[in-house]
Formats: structure tokens, C-alpha cells, sequence
């Protein structure tokens, strides 16, 4: 199972939009190829607009995205813009290496 790591949070919603299709691309490209991926941007997206308290908080998030993680014996990073500023990433990445999960970074465009 691969998960994927990217940038996502930004005050620019336009932004985020973007980050979320460079991610939704990445995934759909390697479920088509029979791959177990995973992408919490892909799959949590559609939440964030809503209005519980948990879609802003941070903590919440990092909670189950590094949950995820620990599931999987891949990461990719999608160094799309940011992702080296990205504090989520940062985490996701010292938690892969800290169980011994290989991560791959990987240059991918925003579309």
C-alpha cells in the first residue's frame, strides 16, 4: 500500500483546489494500474468544507493521516509547490523513516 503524501493546507482556496487535483491525478493514475494507493488529500478533501470542529483542527488530522501511514509500506511525496515547507508532509515523512518505510519522492506537476 502506497500512501501518498502532498502539500494541501493554504489560504489560498485555489490553491488548495490545485493540490487536490495534482493528487487526485497521481492516485487515479495508480489505481488504473492496479496499485493500492492511498491519499488522505483524495479521500478527505470533500470534508474540509464542513463545519465540525475537527475539519480545522490540524492535530485531528495528523492523528489519522500518520495512522494511515503506519499502514502502508510506501510513501510517495509529490513535490509539488510548498511541499518542503508543508509541515503535515515534514511529519508524514519523519514518521515513515522513523518505522522504516521507504519514501519516494516524486516530481509531479499541478495539472
Amino acid at each position: 500500500m502506497i500512501y501518498v503524501a502532498s502539500p494541501y493546507s493554504s489560504p489560498d482556496l485555489s490553491l488548495m483546489e490545485l493540490r487536490y487535483e495534482a493528487a487526485r491525478a497521481y492516485t487515479f493514475l495508480h489505481i488504473a494500474t492496479g496499485l493500492a494507493i492511498y491519499s488522505p488529500i483524495t479521500m478527505c478533501h470533500h470534508m474540509t468544507g464542513m463545519k465540525e470542529e475537527a475539519t480545522a483542527d490540524f492535530n485531528f488530522w495528523m492523528t489519522h493521516d500518520l495512522n494511515m501511514v503506519s499502514w502502508c509500506t510506501e510513501v510517495h511525496v509529490l513535490k509539488l509547490a510548498g511541499w518542503e515547507e508543508s509541515v503535515g508532509v515534514k511529519a508524514e515523512i519523519v514518521h515513515a523513516e522513523t518505522l522504516g518505510i521507504p519514501v519516494r519522492y516524486v516530481d509531479w506537476s499541478v495539472i
